[in-house]
């Protein structure tokens, strides 16, 4: 076997190396297209994937929004409710034993809106009743 010189090694090199450097680089082009390839799968799931959550929270949305409407009319039924439990006649208002509210009428000089707040009830004598 013939011993290899410098020289040799260098003239080998010298006309070899575009074909070794177009072979590596080749080699590395086609691992990043693999690579490129597989980030575009990712990619495409990851977009598949953002649609379904924004799917999910619109309708979250849509849930909070019929939940908080709801809310609402409850409480407005509960508030009137507590209200009518606390205020039976809906605002102030007066017992008078007396048949007829019509017997007050002088009143309304000192008060206007009198005659309304007489809630009428029988009187302590039914006797009296004149109808």
């Amino acid at each position: 076997m013939a011993e290899l010189t410098k020289k040799d090694l260098e003239d080998v090199l010298d006309k070899k190396l575009p074909q070794y450097q177009a072979a590596i680089i080749e080699a590395v082009d086609e691992k990043f297209r693999r690579v490129d390839e597989r980030f575009d799968v990712v990619d495409e799931k990851f977009k598949a994937v953002a649609e379904r959550f924004d799917v999910i929270e619109k309708k979250i949305d849509d849930m909070e929004i019929r939940f908080n409407q709801k809310l609402d009319a409850l409480m407005t039924t509960l508030d009137n409710f507590l209200k009518r439990l606390t205020d039976p006649f809906g605002g102030e208002f007066i017992l008078i034993p007396l048949e007829v509210a019509e017997r007050y009428d002088f009143f309304i000089v000192f008060a206007k809106d009198f005659k309304r707040r007489i809630v009428a009830v029988l009187s302590t004598y039914p006797w009296r009743l004149k109808v």
